[in-house]
């Protein structure tokens, strides 16, 4: 969800323009999501607490303290565009020490909120985490709406994937071996400067494209803003998300898609129109719900891992890109799995695509694919796989 703020005034909005029965439904049924949200919410708290225990502990630390002890350089300037173009820098403490000249692998991580919210110090445990595991972390900030729209904001990952590859030598990173991360709109934001790096639906405004990537790993992401804005219509929670003022309204939902653009180049496709869109949707719940039923394993990989020469395709000229890797949750009701699904038939259809690898984690909420630095004593088993399957990927 986005801001508070951003939700009442979504809702303000549409119960403005309503009358007599319909008014009153639609708001008992804002005032039974406010409820369902504020409940979710209370469920994040050890997350938080975790993070912000993470946060004071890194900031305090002056110097290493122990062998598997992590340095934090926070709130660094990486851009030209506004007070948020920020990230933070998780250091395993190998890099600092006198004499070391391993390098290590980076992954640039790029948070999510409805392209409306977020703060840096929500991600620290996970950087902490990643780091302790040898791995370089920076972890991107990016200015919101409504201070800017989604263009501004593929700016502002594009500069900050720049900074990283000009600058992670400093921090002991292997410049060659960056990996950049997204979760939900972080990954659709990954995605689009990913796509602009390659010259496909570049961003207005000129700005330059950022350096070539490893890999891509895209979390619980958004890839068709049109169909997205369907299902958030069946979920009755269009009127409170951010998703469609933050691109600038459905005007701009085709050119900023990364699904239509690998297709058409940002043109429709087969099954686009809202009702064409609303049985798709419902067809997949269904699915959902038989899979969830059924004793199914716990992850669902639907793709095997792209080959070694694959990697190669980062360094090719315009409409070449890295290998991608799609990670999703079948539990997931506010970004559903199937947007990975559909992104990786696109994919796997388009002449010359990247490798590409798709798993759909039985078990996975939304929020699980950034709880990876938050385990505790009583860890869900996805959890577990997802922070595996990432080292993995990272380390490869």
């Amino acid at each position: 969800m986005p801001s508070w703020s951003l939700a009442f005034e979504g809702a303000r909005r549409e119960l403005g323009g309503l009358t007599g029965a319909s008014k009153g439904r639609r708001a008992a049924w804002f005032g039974y999501f406010a409820v369902r949200e504020a409940l979710s919410t209370l469920k994040l708290i050890p997350f938080a607490l975790r993070s912000a225990s993470a946060r004071s502990r890194l900031t305090k630390e002056t110097k290493e303290t122990e062998e598997n002890s992590v340095a934090l350089h926070s709130q660094i300037k990486c851009g030209d565009g506004g007070p948020r173009s920020l990230l933070d820098c998780y250091t395993p403490t190998q890099a600092s020490r006198e004499g070391t000249r391993k390098k290590f692998p980076v992954m640039i991580f790029v948070h999510g909120g409805v392209w409306s919210s977020g703060e840096l110090w929500h991600y620290s445990s996970l950087g902490e985490d990643m780091a302790r595991e040898g791995i370089l972390v920076f972890v991107v900030t990016y200015n919101f709406y409504p201070d800017v729209l989604v263009d501004a904001q593929i700016s502002d990952i594009q500069d900050a994937v720049a900074w990283v590859e000009d600058h992670c030598e400093d921090y002991g990173g292997d410049r060659s071996n960056i990996s950049l991360a997204g979760h939900s709109s972080g990954a659709h934001l990954s995605m689009m400067a990913t796509l602009a790096r390659a010259g496909i639906g570049a961003p207005r405004g000129g700005r330059p494209k950022p350096p070539a990537v490893r890999s891509l790993i895209l979390l619980a992401g958004v890839y068709d803003i049109e169909r997205h804005y369907e299902y958030e219509r069946y979920r009755g929670v269009h009127a409170l998300s951010a998703m469609a003022r933050a691109h600038g309204g459905k005007a701009n939902f085709a050119r900023l898609s990364p699904a239509k653009l690998l297709v058409s180049g940002g043109g429709e496709r087969a099954g686009s129109t809202p009702e064409e869109i609303r049985e798709e949707i419902e067809a997949y719940e269904r699915e959902r719900a038989e899979m969830r039923r059924a004793d199914a394993p716990r992850s669902h990989p639907t793709a095997t891992m792209a080959g070694e020469d694959s990697k190669t395709t980062a360094a090719g000229g315009a409409g070449a890109l890295p290998p991608i890797y799609l990670l999703s949750g079948l539990a997931d009701d506010v970004v559903p799995h199937y947007w990975s699904r559909e992104l990786e038939q696109i994919l796997r259809e388009r002449d010359g695509g990247p490798g590409v690898h798709c798993t759909v984690y039985d078990n996975a909420t939304h929020l699980d694919f950034i709880a990876i630095g938050n385990r505790g004593p009583q860890a869900k088993a996805d959890i577990l796989r997802i922070r595996s399957d990432l080292l993995d990927i990272l380390k490869s």
